[in-house]
């Protein structure tokens, strides 16, 4: 079975002689695909209700005492960090 390459030549000819349709017609799937993720993303994120919004999630008092005492060091580092004083890289001294 042998492929004729004239038949295959003749498609980016084809697709010249008719650029204009072509540019509206991906025009065309990209505005449809546009919709589209818009409507999913969007309007449907909208409609859906969010359910078990009156329960709290437990929380472990040795893991809020751990991040808890996470956020104190790095408040402590970055206090400590802003009344430090750094030399002048630019001075001639």
């Amino acid at each position: 079975m042998k492929i004729k390459t004239d038949q295959f030549a003749k498609i980016p000819m084809f697709i010249a002689q008719h650029a204009f349709e072509f540019a509206l017609g991906f025009l065309l799937l990209a505005l449809i695909i546009g919709i589209t993720i818009f409507y999913v993303y969007n309007i449907l994120a909208q409609k859906t209700e969010l359910t078990n919004l009156g329960q709290s999630c437990p929380l472990e008092d040795a893991v809020y005492k751990n991040i808890s005492d996470i956020w104190q060091k790095h408040d402590k580092i970055i206090e400590d960090s802003a009344t430090k004083n750094y030399r002048n890289l630019f001075s001639t001294n």
